[in-house]
């Protein structure tokens, strides 16, 4: 037997009371407006204005939780991996938070969470980021798994920036 996946959630921010260890999340994910912002310089006169797409870091909180089930031997050590699946042409995949020494051992507590905490930059492609929590017994090829899809969408919004100000060193900017 294995551990049941019991959820796996996305949200923008959390936090975990350190006495309790209850978690509480802020602005659940189910999609993530990505804005990108193109800024146009203006520069001497006849030249070109330049150009520069600037866009903001992305943070999230992930919860994943596992229950051990009746039948599961407590001895048995497990790993746990999140796993980001990134939209786009190269379908970019990156492992982080991996965890050893997991074992399903508490009788009155039979679920391990398991939380990260995610900051990274925008994404490059619209599409679906896939969030996976997987587990599997140390040493065993085999993993299971539960993922979160989070909607990635892009818009964009254009700025226009003054010469006299972006030679100042302050950006005026309007919307």
């Amino acid at each position: 037997m294995m551990p049941k996946p019991v959820y796996i959630i996305c949200a923008q921010s959390g936090s975990q009371d350190s006495e309790t260890k209850l978690v509480s999340l802020f602005d659940i994910c189910e999609r993530l407006e990505v804005q990108e912002t193109v800024q146009r310089t203006a520069t001497a006169e006849g030249e070109s204005p330049k150009q520069q797409i600037v866009m903001d870091t992305i943070s999230l909180y992930i919860v994943a939780t596992w229950m051990k089930l009746p039948d599961d031997d407590a001895e048995i050590e497990y790993e746990h991996q999140f796993v980001l699946h990134f939209p786009g042409p190269e379908s970019r995949e990156v492992t982080v938070g991996a965890a050893t020494g997991v074992y399903f051992n508490n009788d009155r507590l039979p679920t391990n969470r398991y939380l990260l905490r995610a900051r990274m930059r925008p994404f490059s492609h619209a599409g679906i980021l896939r969030i996976e929590s997987r587990i599997r017994p140390v040493g065993s090829e085999e993993w299971f798994s539960q993922e979160y899809p989070v909607l990635i969408a892009h818009s964009q919004a254009e700025e226009q920036l003054d010469a006299q100000h972006v030679n100042a060193g302050i950006t005026n900017q309007q919307g």
